[in-house]
Formats: structure tokens, sequence, C-alpha cells
């Protein structure tokens, strides 16, 4: 196991109890693209509230940013991915490698027990950073069924959009890592 898979399984295991992980294997890390915001679809394992989400770093930290985002959408089963969650524009994000970002959103999010959401990433800039990911192998099912595709991405972003068109998505293989939390010291 290299460095970056035992820095994450570390990282992972001391955030398992902390929130909801939404992929549980880790395979690779993904460079991200710059101006492409990526959606990972998860499962909420019960009611909770979200208001931070936790990211990590591998080997290839965020080179001169100009924006960077996490957020959450839903998808209403047939067409369209509706944004209920942002962080801030935040341009330092994922700027140091192996690193662990807690990102609070703009406001609180209620999630559902059964719900399905998708994570959404988006860094715009120099060097995009390498986030962890589940691996190639999701690539095949960007095909929609009642709960959406397990990931989709749509480039040419500068911010979260409030709502995607998924005609306008592509299939990715990328299905990003993060954990989602209800801060305490949320403020």
């Amino acid at each position: 196991m290299g460095q970056f898979a035992r820095k994450l399984r570390d990282a992972v295991n001391r955030d398992v109890t902390a929130g909801l992980l939404t992929v549980e294997n880790v395979f690779t890390e993904s460079p991200s693209t710059s101006g492409e915001l990526t959606l990972t679809r998860f499962l909420v394992d019960r009611a909770r509230e979200i208001n931070t989400i936790r990211t990590w770093t591998g080997g290839t930290e965020a080179a001169t940013g100009t924006h960077g985002f996490v957020g959450l959408y839903t998808f209403n089963g047939t067409t369209t991915f509706t944004r209920v969650a942002t962080s801030a524009d935040t341009a330092t994000l994922w700027s140091a490698e192996f690193t662990t970002y807690n990102t609070k959103l703009t406001a609180r999010y209620q999630a559902s027990e059964g719900q399905y959401l998708y994570f959404a990433t988006l860094f715009t800039g120099g060097t995009p950073p390498a986030l962890p990911d589940a691996g190639g192998w999701y690539a095949r099912n960007f095909e929609p069924t009642d709960n959406g595709p397990l990931s989709a991405y749509i480039g040419s972003q500068t911010s979260l959009p409030a709502s995607l068109l998924l005609s306008n998505c592509g299939p990715t293989s990328r299905r990003y890592i993060a954990c989602m939390m209800n801060d305490p010291a949320w403020s």
C-alpha cells in the first residue's frame, strides 16, 4: 500500500464516526479538471443535518486556484440536478497535498434517510488537485435510474449552478470521496 493510500485510510478511519462517506472503498486518486463540476451519488443512511463537507487531497495539490467549491445536489429522477447546499468560493481549497479540508456550507441541509444526494466538486485555475476516488469501473453506470447516474460531470463551470440538466452532463469514471458532517462548531 502506497503512502497516499495509507494516509487516506488513516484519515477516513478517524472520520467514519464523524459523518457519512460518499464512497466506502478507495481505489485511486484522480486529478480533477479545471472548470469541471463532478457529481458523485451517495445514499443517506439516516436522517442527518449536513453543514460541513470533509475532503482530502492526494499527492498533487491545487496550484494557483481561482475558484473552489463543494456542494450537494438532488436529482428529480429524470432530467434535473438541483443544488441544495454549497460552500463559499474558496480559492485556497485543496492547496496542499495529503491534507484534510473541512469546508463549511453556507446553509445547513437536512437530509432524509434513504435519500440519494450528489456530492459536487469544482476547481478552476492552475494545476487541479488529485482527489481520492473509487476508481474507473463506475464509468459504464451513467445510464440514469430512478436514483440517477452514479457519477456525472459538466465542463466550463466557474461556480455551482442552481440546477443542471442531465442531458448537458457526461459520464465520468471519477467518484470522489468525501465525508458529510454535522459540525457542532458551525455558525
